[in-house]
């Protein structure tokens, strides 16, 4: 294997990477306080800053499980019930975030915002780990 080099741009892409992790996981209080201050107060304390903090650990939560159940699927793709258990799995984690806020507010302007939030989050958070990746495949091949 060729020795590669690691150059500004490649480093570049590690800041930007972990610049786009970091606020994948900002998103949903962020979203939620500007679109939908009222519910952002009622959903886990009425201060702001608890709430925040709280989002932030939620998401990263749920983003961690995600990833798990998609090495999951990965690694069972020849046996099909598994994975298919891996697909639910994934298909409830996306839910769970609608299912906590019902209670709160099922209005459908609310669950659209959630499935958008839901939906970035996981974009931003792939493209993120995909650069923090790459960079770490870069600096392998560069020993």
């Amino acid at each position: 294997m060729k020795k590669e080099h690691l150059t500004l741009k490649s480093i570049l892409y590690l800041i930007g990477g972990i610049i786009v992790l970091f606020l994948s996981l900002m998103a949903p209080s962020y979203l939620l306080e500007k679109f939908k201050p009222e519910l952002f107060d009622a959903l886990i304390s009425a201060n702001a800053s608890a709430t925040s903090v709280a989002l932030f650990f939620i998401t990263l939560v749920l983003v961690v499980i995600t990833g798990l159940l998609i090495l999951f699927i990965n690694k069972n793709q020849e046996r099909f019930p598994l994975k298919l258990v891996g697909i639910i799995g994934i298909v409830i984690v996306a839910a769970v975030p609608a299912l906590g806020v019902i209670t709160v507010d099922s209005s459908f302007d609310t669950i659209g915002l959630l499935y958008f939030i839901v939906l970035m989050v996981a974009v931003s958070f792939w493209a993120g780990f995909a650069l923090v990746k790459g960079f770490i495949h870069k600096l392998q091949r560069s020993k």
